[in-house]
């Protein structure tokens, strides 16, 4: 199964969702293994995997993803491009996308909420830089 992920410090921080099958999975059993999907280069690294809660690492994640992965142009237009097209779609599976834009060049969605998410969504916002709120 794919995972996208980021080293924090010594860390290797990846992201799910709690009811998914790798969530479910790690919750049966918690050794992983991440490989790196490159011809050129064998990358392992085994470790065992936690959830992580507290809302300065979380915050640091994100802010950290967010300059690697998201900054850019073309990232911003892509984004843009992705949050129309799901604002577009209403389904009882797919969360409702109610806006979405950017402010201060940080993009954003406004979306329905989601109670399960709420709190470890609002514990990280509180956390974020200020350069990045």
């Amino acid at each position: 199964m794919p995972v996208w992920g980021l080293w924090l410090d010594v860390t290797f921080y990846f992201s799910t969702g709690r009811e998914s099958r790798k969530a479910r999975n790690l919750e049966g059993n918690p050794r992983c293994v991440v490989c790196l999907e490159r011809a050129d280069e064998a990358v392992q690294v085994e470790g065992v995997a936690h959830e992580v809660r507290e809302a300065a690492v979380l915050a640091r994640f994100v802010a950290k993803y967010y300059t690697k992965n998201v900054d850019g142009p073309h990232l911003l237009a892509r984004f843009r491009r992705e949050a129309a097209a799901t604002a577009s779609l209403h389904h009882r599976n797919i969360v409702t996308i109610y806006e979405y834009g950017d402010h201060k060049g940080m993009p954003f969605l406004a979306m329905e909420y989601l109670e399960a998410l709420g709190q470890v969504l609002l514990e990280t916002a509180e956390a974020l830089p200020p350069e990045l709120t």
